[in-house]
């Protein structure tokens, strides 16, 4: 089996709204789905999968009204493969770098479960790593400004934890409410900046991507219909770059 483990804000977590797919039985897959619990108050809808359990973390078919880019990429990956989530809610970048409050408790969630796994008779090597990342960023000039050095710290950082394997970025929108959030355009060019930068990482266009825009407190989150073409994008990526 292998594990493609991804990190990020609520963007990644998915805040796709369920009632809006035509038919959701047919996003059931094979591919194993754990989202670690965390201090954001929807991750209870997010738990999607088949029903097992494994090591006390459940995986079972969603009860709550939020999709991520689990439906289709699990879907793509099917059997042999466990996707893992950690996503947290209206983080910033500094968070995420090594001894960040948020990298610290991903690395210590992925590290203890594949332990439990191991102990468990399952050999589940890490073999791509997602992220999506950087709303939170674009609010400020000094945390935009700021962005692509900590990003580069955050991937020095998984490298040293997980190897060279690929990276798959997929960028902040350039959609976001300008009022709220004036600074997009420099968060999501040192996105593109640091994948440049670095071997094995790539990032995903999302500027054709839709969001919620009739709901005013969704304005910043990826719609249903872009979560299902994020989850198809990355696949088709990481096969590109020789990982699915």
């Amino acid at each position: 089996m292998s594990r493609f483990i991804g990190m990020g804000q609520s963007n990644w977590g998915g805040r796709g709204l369920r009632s809006e797919l035509v038919d959701y039985d047919q996003f059931r897959s094979l591919c194993e789905l754990i989202k670690f619990q965390t201090n954001d108050s929807y991750t209870a809808d997010h738990l999607w999968g088949v029903t097992k359990c494994y090591a006390g973390y459940e995986i079972h078919p969603v009860t709550g009204h939020l999709i991520g880019n689990e439906l289709t990429l699990g879907q793509l990956l099917g059997a042999g493969w466990l996707q893992e989530n950690y996503a947290v809610g209206n983080t910033g970048m500094e968070a995420w770098i090594p001894g960040g409050a948020q990298y610290d408790a991903a690395l210590l969630k992925f590290s203890d479960f594949q332990k439990e796994l191991a102990d468990a008779g399952r050999l589940t090597p890490v073999r791509a790593i997602g992220w999506c990342q950087g709303e939170f960023d674009s609010r400020t000039l000094t945390d935009a400004n700021a962005y692509q050095a900590r990003f580069q710290l955050w991937v020095d950082g998984v490298r040293n934890d997980f190897a060279n394997v690929p990276i798959i970025v997929v960028e902040t929108s350039p959609h976001l409410p300008v009022g709220d959030y004036p600074h997009v355009g420099i968060v999501r060019q040192a996105q593109k900046d640091v994948a440049a930068a670095n071997t094995n990482m790539e990032t995903i266009d999302t500027s054709d991507l839709g969001r919620y825009p009739m709901r005013s407190d969704e304005l910043y989150h990826f719609d249903h219909t872009a979560q299902l073409n994020i989850g198809t994008d990355i696949h088709t990526l990481g096969a590109s770059l020789g990982v699915f």
